[in-house]
């Protein structure tokens, strides 16, 4: 359990860091992004840390990560019987909601 909590602070550092550049970046550029600019480079971002630190799992194979389990409209959970697991996917469908409305 210890070595999840620091994977995810590892994450959210790496994250923050790189949105914070890109930021910079596009203030470089005399621009300033706009939400829908942001928000998906805040979802490109966390995919590539993701992969980068092999906690990536697409979402076809999810299915394996054992019995899917009540979920929220955000998030996807899943239970694996075997070694009592339950893992929690955040599915990004508020993000691409938000992104149709805008």
């Amino acid at each position: 359990m210890h070595e999840i909590h620091i994977k995810l602070e590892e994450f959210e550092a790496r994250l923050s860091n790189r949105s914070a550049q890109n930021a910079t970046d596009a203030s470089g550029n005399c621009r300033t992004l706009s939400i829908r600019e942001e928000i998906d480079t805040i979802n490109l971002c966390a995919e590539s840390i993701a992969k980068e630190m092999g906690i990536w799992i697409p979402y076809p194979e999810a299915m394996a990560l054992g019995v899917p389990a009540p979920s929220g409209v955000e998030n996807d959970v899943y239970f694996d019987q075997n070694t009592n697991t339950v893992v929690k996917i955040n599915n990004l469908m508020i993000d691409a909601d938000f992104l149709k409305n805008e």
